[in-house]
């Protein structure tokens, strides 16, 4: 089954594609959509996937770097939310993305050089664990409400505990 994809461009834009798709060798702009999503699904190895047209090898060469560190960045993302998960989770639900953040950024830097040899800036840290507690609101508030029932149900136990013995009445 095929799909189909669609761009927003102007008219002048699109007639310039056009002229500049034809000076390129495709046949039509499809054929130049093709080459250029299988370039980026594929990286260089995209001439194994039937490209119809060739793509010049700078364009092939800028579109695999663009994919390999949108990959890179999407790993460096992914293990991020993995360490939060192990980590974090409960601290993200009991007192917030902003207190854990700032409680275990070490711990969480330690994880993320151990796991990729490398860590994400500081912003991308702040922003994403922002995002992880977006993402997973549902499971933190679940998360959170566990913690206030177990806390209550201490609570009432301690309390029970701590009454004083009902004194017997005098008759």
């Amino acid at each position: 089954m095929k799909r189909h994809a669609y761009t927003n461009l102007t008219d002048e834009e699109y007639q310039n594609l056009g002229k500049l798709v034809k000076n390129m060798g495709y046949q039509s702009r499809s054929a130049y959509y093709t080459a250029v999503s299988r370039v980026t699904l594929y990286g260089c190895h995209a001439a194994k996937h039937h490209i119809t047209g060739d793509l010049d090898p700078p364009t092939i060469q800028w579109i695999a770097a663009r994919r390999s560190a949108a990959l890179a960045h999407d790993l460096m993302w992914q293990t991020y939310f993995d360490i939060l998960s192990e980590l974090a989770f409960p601290v993200i639900a009991s007192r917030g993305a902003q207190t854990a953040y700032e409680l275990l950024f070490s711990e969480l830097q330690s994880a993320m050089t151990e796991r990729l040899g490398r860590i994400p800036t500081i912003e991308q840290m702040r922003v994403w664990i922002q995002a992880y507690e977006t993402t997973y609101a549902d499971q933190l508030a679940e998360h959170r409400a566990e913690l206030n029932r177990e806390l209550r149900q201490e609570v009432e136990c301690l309390s029970r505990d701590e009454m004083p013995e009902p004194e017997e009445a005098d008759d």
